[in-house]
């Protein structure tokens, strides 16, 4: 048979001018693991957001920098998790008074057995700001982190390590109005701080009398140095009056205020 060349070229123009299949999408079995972590209240059972079971204590024990790096991307547990494993697991870690773990322990898991040794690595790349008590030394405390241990098909995650909340939840409000700080204080609340970043990195929380006067406070986040936490945390209670809480027969009861910004005396919703 002799193809007439106009017509054969067509036919192989036409055949190169099919489009391309789209290359498969990325599949199989990519290693997942949630993560977060918490100072636990120091009484069994407590879920105060508030340092009311722990007097003694100005700020508890916080971790420096991104709790997802803890777990190493090589560690073994992520190799452990693309056979399809699942599981969750918590760790209790007692943090000194120079910020390095002294010690880890399994307080619950679920699932199969972890490889051995995760306690251990993470507590080596775990860096924390220690706690303080009122008079601002550095002290002891601990430091709960829960893993959510699974695995996710099809398209592999931006990163196997993600954030995921486990903290204990608020108590239901018996309120109907928070604290608010007074004109008056605000200003010299925030005069008693210096002006830098790093006293502006600091939020407080705070247990506010029926009276009006702040009589515990805890620092939540840290401006990274242990004399600007104290201070922030002494202007507060020397100096702080605040409107109180009130009932819903708008009666003044003791409440709490969250995420207060000692530097802007601005309280900030969470």
């Amino acid at each position: 048979m002799i193809h007439h060349p106009i017509v054969f070229a067509a036919m192989i123009v036409g055949a190169a001018i099919q489009p391309a299949e789209a290359p498969p999408a990325a599949s199989g079995v990519h290693p997942l693991i949630g993560i977060d972590g918490y100072a636990p209240a120091l009484r069994p059972g407590g879920t105060s957001l508030t340092n009311r079971e722990e007097p003694g204590l100005l700020r508890r024990a916080m971790p420096q920098g991104d709790i997802r790096d803890w777990i190493a991307p090589d560690d073994p547990i992520i190799e452990h998790l693309r056979t399809g494993e699942r599981g969750q697991v918590g760790f209790l870690f007692q943090v000194g008074a120079d910020g390095e773990v002294l010690s880890c322990g399994i307080e619950r898991a679920s699932g199969n057995e972890l490889p051995a040794g995760l306690c251990e690595r993470m507590s080596s790349r775990m860096r924390f700001f220690p706690a303080l008590n009122l008079e601002g030394t550095r002290v002891e405390d601990s430091f709960f982190v829960y893993l959510w241990l699974g695995h996710v098909q099809g398209q592999a995650p931006d990163r196997v390590v993600q954030h995921q909340n486990h903290s204990p939840a608020p108590p239901p409000p018996v309120r109907i109005t928070r604290p608010t700080p007074t004109e008056e204080s605000s200003a010299a609340i925030s005069a008693a701080l210096p002006p830098t970043e790093a006293a502006q990195r600091i939020r407080l929380r705070l247990v506010v009398s029926e009276n009006g006067r702040a009589t515990q406070c805890l620092v939540t986040t840290s401006s990274g140095e242990d004399h600007l936490d104290l201070a922030a945390c002494q202007a507060v209670l020397a100096l702080g009056r605040f409107e109180p809480s009130r009932d819903p027969q708008g009666r003044p009861t003791e409440g709490s205020l969250y995420g207060l910004a000692p530097s802007a005396i601005s309280p900030i919703t969470r």
